[in-house]
């Protein structure tokens, strides 16, 4: 009896882990040459806790009812064949997903492939923000016309143009779903009128296999998705901070006309 409440509280609390893991988007994963393959904790815990006892209860009793009534050396093949695949059953979608998130993460980061002199673009709102960085103005599309931001006195002052002052843009498309477990995010700056991109940063969210899926939603978690691309290098994080952003990618694109624009292509 003691021993039933024991394990009774001991899976309590591990629900509670995991729930509170899941709400916070916590996540686990491991690396196996080179690669990394995607799953929770709150999967593992799972996968230990429930699927593991359950497929030993299916093998046990599919023996009891025919594999017993075998030859031995089919039963016991067939019972070690049946242990390895349930086994790996649950990581089959896992090890997929670490495959293409390998092949999709290369094209992901911050790439600079043009740096340019101009007073200001298009695509900000806060022109006091972007003074600091020797910009002149800034503009924003609005529905029918665009707002052209300056600073006059130190105040901030508006006006409506029918056509952008700016030559150069900042851009960003999000959540671009490539399949159920990835979506693409892009953020960059191009030319207007040439179309020509000057970088971009581009990340994947990567959205976790079944296992998961199932699990965190039961305990009424919810998940944050891996994302890659948008971790910046230690060597790098003195310079950019421990994430990319929009900021960065005009940042190194667009120089206000007193800076020298640095022309050399970079991958970040």
């Amino acid at each position: 009896m003691i021993k039933n409440k024991s394990n009774l509280l001991l899976l309590i609390v591990l629900a509670i882990l995991c729930a509170a893991e899941a709400e916070a988007g916590r996540s686990m994963g491991f690396e196996v040459v080179g690669t990394r393959y995607y799953i929770t904790g709150i999967g593992l815990w799972a996968l230990g806790l429930v699927y593991l006892p359950l497929l030993l209860m299916l093998i046990g009793l599919a023996y009891a009812l025919v594999l017993r009534l075998l030859p031995k050396r089919i039963k016991w093949s067939l019972v070690v064949l049946l242990l390895i695949g349930g086994g790996l059953l649950p990581f089959v979608d896992v090890y997929l997903i670490g495959q293409e998130a390998k092949t999709l993460c290369k094209d992901a980061g911050l790439k600079v492939y043009k740096t340019v002199k101009t007073e200001g673009f298009i695509g900000a709102s806060s022109i006091k923000l972007w003074s600091e960085y020797g910009f002149e103005f800034v503009e924003h599309a609005g529905s029918e016309r665009i707002n052209h931001r300056t600073l006059v006195n130190g105040e901030e002052h508006q006006q409506y143009l029918d056509q952008p002052m700016s030559r150069y843009s900042a851009r960003s498309k999000s959540h671009e779903v490539v399949n159920l477990h990835f979506a693409r995010s892009r953020l960059w700056t191009e030319d207007i009128q040439t179309k020509e991109v000057l970088g971009e940063l581009v990340t994947y969210s990567i959205y976790p296999g079944w296992v998961d899926s199932l699990v965190i939603p039961a305990l009424g978690g919810s998940f944050t998705p891996w994302i890659c691309g948008k971790w910046v290098p230690e060597e790098l994080q003195d310079r950019y901070g421990q994430t990319y952003g929009l900021k960065d990618v005009i940042l190194d694109t667009l120089k206000a006309p007193h800076l020298e624009p640095e022309t050399d292509n970079e991958d970040y």
